[in-house]
């Protein structure tokens, strides 16, 4: 790069240079494996400002194939980065189907050495992985995985006609929760008119929380 051009960084601080049209896990500017279904990966990237006057970014934005399925966030535009400072965004990919989805980020700069910065951004959509459970047991997410969803049907409850449940106990789905690979996570499945059903500290019977379509409560 030249002396004081702009300086895009991935979230691990791994430069990307302009015009870098190669997806790379090594700047994490490839999302990797990312769940349709409401699953999705946000990572943060820094726009570095070496030179000795201020820097104007009057556009940033996402375009190309898939652009519809990167989001951006954490920025308003335009936005003036001070003499050797640095502005960090968010961009986050959330696949609607299976496959390689790419996309194009791009930025217009005041700069003297570079006006338009452009870089390439890719991730692939895969299915979920189920995992269900009959009896109490724990759950350990594999490697990579750091949301999940949970559906359960409360306290003694059974699937039924449109996912409401039986035997007295209402279904509920969770929102994305957070978990880290290799952690144990307590799953619980309740009994009728006793012990409610749970996921780690997330109860999917009496008095539900933070799930999907507001509370829910059980017998």
């Amino acid at each position: 790069d030249a002396a004081g051009a702009p300086r895009l960084l991935g979230q691990n601080r791994v430069p990307i240079a302009d015009g870098d049209n190669t997806p790379s896990s090594e700047d994490l500017t490839d999302f990797g494996n990312v769940a349709i279904s409401g699953f999705s990966l946000t990572r943060s990237f820094v726009l570095q400002n070496p030179s000795g006057i201020p820097l104007q970014v009057s556009a940033l934005s996402i375009t190309g194939t898939h652009a519809s399925q990167f989001s951006l966030s954490g920025i308003s535009i335009p936005v003036t980065i001070a003499a050797n400072g640095e502005m960090a965004f968010e961009v986050k990919f959330a696949p609607a189907t299976e496959g390689v989805k790419t996309a194009l980020l791009n930025m217009t700069l005041n700069s003297c050495a570079n006006t338009q910065y452009e870089v390439s951004l890719a991730g692939t959509g895969v299915l979920p992985r189920l995992t269900e459970f009959k009896e109490n047991g724990s759950f350990s997410p594999p490697p990579g995985v750091n949301l999940v969803k949970v559906n359960a049907w409360g306290a003694g409850a059974s699937p039924g006609a449109n996912n409401n449940g039986g035997g007295g106990g209402a279904f509920v789905r969770s929102n994305l929760l957070a978990v880290n690979s290799g952690a144990s996570y307590p799953i619980q499945v309740g009994s009728p008119g006793g012990v409610s059903t749970s996921f780690g500290a997330f109860i999917t019977a009496r008095n539900a929380i933070g799930i999907e379509g507001g509370m829910a409560s059980t017998g």
